[in-house]
C-alpha cells in the first residue's frame, strides 16, 4: 500500500517517488550559518535566512553540516571587479608594462629588448646588452673578461643581477718548462744541460757520469793503499745525476783483506752514500763496480769526492792512480777545495770526513769513476 502523503512529510518520511526513498527533514531556518544545537539524523536540511541551503551529513548532536554550493552572486572584490558569476580583471592589477582593458590583461612590450611572438615572450637577439647589465648591476658597466681578468655576476636569490664586478684569474695548476712548483708562485726549475760535451758522450758511453781524470787511459803509476786510510779524489757531477756506485781498478791483488768499500761526499765532509763491504773481493785483480747501499740524486751542481778505503791482515791492494803530489799539484786555488786527498787511522768510511789535501807522495788521484 503506498504511503499516505500526508503523514509522510509530517514524520520526514519519503513520499514514496521512484528513486527518491531514503528519508529527510526539513527542521527549520537559522539566522545564519548550519544549526549549532539540537539532534539531528542524516538527511536533515535546513535554510538560513541569507538563503544558503546545509544538509546534515552525519547524525549527531548538532551533528555534521555540509552547505549546499551554488552559484555565487553579488560584488567580487580582491583583484576582480564587476558581480558574480561573471566578475572581471580590476584595472588596479595593471602596473608598469601591463595593462587592462575589457578585462583583458595585456603585456606591453618595446619592440627593442623583448617581444611577442607566436604568443610566447621573447628576449630579442641582442636586445640585452652592457646598458640594461649596468642599470641591473647598480649603474656601472661591467668587465667583458680578458686574459688575465674573469668577469664576475652576482645573482640573488630569485635570479636577478646584483652586481657586476671582476676577478684576476690565478691560476694554480703545476708549472712547466723552464720553472718548477705551482702557479701563481712557481719557482726556476734546476738548470738542465741542453747537450753534452764529446768527452762526456764517451763517458757515457762506458757507463760513466764522472771520473778522476783520463788516467785509466794514459796510465802513470799505482797506488799500494795504506791499511785504515780513507783515499778522496773529486769529480764534478751536475743536479739531477743519479749516482749508484763507484768504479775502481785493482792491479795487484791484496791478501787477506777484511774491510772494503766506496762512497760518495760532499765538499764539506758529509758523507751521501756508502756501499755494503766487499770483504775480500779486492783480493783479485780486475775492475770493480761496488753499488751504493742507496742511490745518490745529486741536487746541487759542483764538486763531490768519491772515496775507497781498504784493511787486510797481510797485504793491501795496488790500485791504478796518478802521479805523486810531491810538488803540491793538489792545492787548491783561493777559496777552493783540493782536487784529492787522504784521511789516515780510520776502521770505515767515515760519516764526516776531515780531508788531508796538503802535498805528499801518499796523496795520489786514485782513478775513480762514478757510476
Amino acid at each position: 500500500m503506498a504511503p499516505n502523503p500526508a503523514n509522510s512529510v509530517g514524520n520526514g518520511l519519503p513520499l514514496g517517488l521512484t528513486g527518491a526513498t531514503a528519508a529527510t527533514r526539513y527542521v527549520g531556518a537559522t539566522a545564519s550559518g548550519a544549526p549549532l544545537t539540537g539532534t539531528f539524523a542524516v538527511g536533515d536540511f535546513s535554510v538560513d535566512r541569507t538563503g544558503t541551503i546545509f544538509i546534515c551529513t552525519v547524525a549527531g548532536t548538532p551533528g555534521t553540516w555540509t552547505e549546499v554550493q551554488g552559484i555565487p552572486g553579488g560584488a567580487a572584490g580582491g583583484v576582480l571587479d564587476g558581480t558574480y558569476p561573471n566578475p572581471g580583471l580590476a584595472a588596479a592589477v595593471a602596473g608598469s608594462g601591463l595593462t587592462e582593458t575589457a578585462d583583458v590583461l595585456s603585456v606591453n612590450v618595446d619592440n627593442s629588448t623583448i617581444e611577442i611572438t607566436t604568443d610566447t615572450l621573447n628576449v630579442k637577439a641582442g636586445g640585452i646588452g652592457t646598458t640594461q647589465l649596468a642599470s641591473a648591476g647598480g649603474g656601472a658597466a661591467g668587465p667583458t673578461g680578458s686574459a688575465t681578468v674573469a668577469p664576475v655576476v652576482t645573482v640573488d636569490a630569485k635570479g636577478r643581477v646584483t652586481a657586476l664586478s671582476s676577478a684576476t684569474i690565478a691560476p694554480t695548476n703545476a708549472a712547466g718548462g723552464d720553472l718548477a712548483g705551482n702557479y701563481p708562485n712557481p719557482t726556476l726549475a734546476p738548470l738542465q744541460v741542453a747537450s753534452k760535451t764529446r768527452y762526456q758522450a764517451c763517458l757515457s758511453a762506458q757507463g760513466i757520469i764522472a771520473e778522476t781524470s783520463a788516467i785509466r787511459l794514459t796510465r802513470s803509476t799505482s797506488q799500494t793503499m795504506i791499511d785504515g786510510t780513507v783515499y778522496y779524489v773529486m769529480v764534478g757531477l751536475i743536479a739531477g745525476d743519479v749516482v749508484s756506485g763507484v768504479g775502481l781498478i785493482v792491479e795487484i791483488a791484496g791478501v787477506t783483506m777484511t774491510l772494503s768499500k766506496v762512497g760518495l761526499y760532499s765538499t764539506d765532509g758529509t758523507r751521501r752514500a756508502i756501499s755494503a763491504d766487499q770483504g775480500a773481493a779486492w783480493a783479485t785483480a780486475g775492475l770493480y763496480q761496488p753499488a751504493f747501499i742507496s742511490p745518490f740524486t745529486i741536487v746541487t751542481t759542483g764538486g763531490y769526492y768519491l772515496a775507497m778505503v781498504a784493511k787486510a791482515s797481510v797485504t793491501l791492494p795496488v790500485v791504478l792512480a796518478g802521479s805523486t803530489d810531491a810538488n803540491g799539484a793538489n792545492a787548491p786555488l783561493g777559496s777552493g777545495k783540493g782536487a784529492f786527498g787522504i784521511q789516515t787511522a780510520q776502521t770505515d768510511l767515515p760519516a764526516s770526513a776531515t780531508i788531508d789535501t796538503t802535498a805528499g807522495t801518499t796523496k795520489l788521484p786514485i782513478w775513480l769513476a762514478a757510476i
